[in-house]
Formats: C-alpha cells, structure tokens, sequence
C-alpha cells in the first residue's frame, strides 16, 4: 500500500487566492521558557487545500460541517487533462473521455500541478461551465481540483463553483496532483469541522493498493 499526500504545505509566504488572508502564525509559548511550545494562527477559510461548502455561494446553504463524510472519502478516479491549455477551461467534450458514473469522486489533474504552487498564476486551468453541467449531469458526489479554485479567476458571475455546489457536489481545490498518475485510488480528505463554515483546510491524500 502507498500513501500519496496531495495537500499543499501550510507556512507563511504560501500562495493565497488574491484577496483572500494571508497565512501568518507566532509562537506565542515555548521551551524552556514555558512548559510547551505554543503558537498562535491566522488564515483563511480556503487557504491551502480545503474543501468549499455550499454556504460559500449560497446564503441558504449548509456550512462545511454538516458535509457528509462520505463525500470525503471512498474510491476515485484521477482523470489525466494535462493537454489542456493554461487559460482554458476542462469542457463537457474533454470530460466525456472518461468513463464517469453516478456517484464517482473525480480528481482533475491538469497543468496546474507542473507549475508549482510557490507564485499564484492568474490563467490557471479551471472547470468550464459546461464540464460542471455534464458533472452534475453524470450525478457525480465530489470533484477536486489542482489550483485554488475550480472557477476561472475573474469570472464575473458565480458559475462552475455555484452549479457544482448548488447541486450537492462537494469541491476540493489546492490538490497538488504532481506525483499523481491517471488511475483510480482511494481518496480520504477531511475537513475540519468549522461550525456553519464555508470552507475548511483539509488534508487530503490518496491511498494506491
């Protein structure tokens, strides 16, 4: 059995969605001066790796803890869509090469991956509108994405993101899928139980029989 960590390392200096607060942490306790080390914390609710809730797009929606965990873990597909273009987005036709079902857990691994994570690039490789439709057209229950957001950056109007979510498909972003091959697994991404959240870092990994 072989453990792959696709989670994105939490540390000051790590990229962020433009906007979005910076990580920042200070060791507020430490030995042997006091009896523990101890630090203190600040980050947004999608920093890293992390998983959307539907609150997150929709002011009725349910928060990050009442996900299912079911949603969170059990057999997946990582789909191999790196010859798409940066700036592009993965359509329904580029989707519809793979054999998806009722019910599966979809990683995309793109060109994103390759890049790195160390700067945040603005032309990303997204979920067009369309491929989130035939997603949640196929009945699918989590999709995953390597960058920090499923969406294009700049789009105008909430669309992959409020489609996939909208209709009780849980999203993760900030995979990193580098040293992850086309195949199936077993996926296991929890997120931290924020109360009425509309997002959690989560540490995600896949686990290769």
């Amino acid at each position: 059995m072989k453990i792959i960590d696709i989670s994105l390392e939490i540390k000051p200096g790590m990229i962020t969605y433009p906007g979005d607060p910076l990580f920042r942490i200070q060791q507020i306790k430490s030995l042997p001066k006091d009896t523990v080390t101890l630090s203190e914390m600040t980050m947004g609710t999608h920093t890293g790796t992390h998983v959307d809730a539907k609150i997150h797009i929709n002011p009725d929606g349910t928060g990050v803890d009442k996900i299912p965990l079911d949603r969170c873990y059990g057999p997946c597909k990582v789909l191999d869509v790196t010859s798409i273009k940066f700036g592009s987005g993965i359509t329904k036709d580029d989707l519809k090469a793979f054999p998806i079902k009722h019910g599966d857990i979809l990683l995309l691994k793109t060109r994103n991956s390759s890049r790195g994570y160390s700067k945040f690039f603005k032309d990303f490789v997204a979920l067009a509108l369309d491929g989130a439709e035939y997603l949640v057209e196929k009945k699918i229950k989590t999709v995953g994405i390597d960058y920090l957001s499923i969406q294009p950056y700049g789009t105008p109007v909430c669309e992959a993101h409020c489609m996939l979510l909208n209709n009780d498909i849980i999203v993760f972003e900030g995979l990193n899928l580098s040293q992850v091959k086309h195949g199936r697994y077993l996926f296991v991404g929890l997120p931290l139980k924020i109360q009425h959240g509309d997002g959690a870092p989560a540490r995600a990994i896949l686990i290769e029989k």
